[in-house]
């Protein structure tokens, strides 16, 4: 995932979050489903991938996501959705 954009990596974020939930839906109702927990893991692996990227380039995408443990890093930066400054 080297080398996307900041735009690039939110979308693959939100596209692999959205490919998540439905996978999980899917597998509430049919656990043993093996294409549907590699699918799951697969969205899971890239989900990961892109947001550790984003976090360390750009920030927190999120408040629960906030590392810092002397400054609240939240405020300081444009948030995900806004463009930049």
């Amino acid at each position: 995932m080297k080398n996307q954009t900041k735009e690039q990596l939110f979308r693959i974020i939100t596209e692999s979050s959205f490919a998540l939930d439905e996978a999980i839906q899917f597998l509430d109702t049919h656990p043993g489903n093996q294409e549907a927990l590699d699918y799951y893991h697969h969205y899971q692996d890239i989900y990961k991938k892109a947001l550790k990227e984003y976090q360390e380039c750009y920030g927190p995408i999120n408040q629960k996501d906030v590392a810092q443990e002397d400054y609240w890093t939240w405020v300081t930066t444009p948030w995900p959705w806004e463009g930049e400054c």
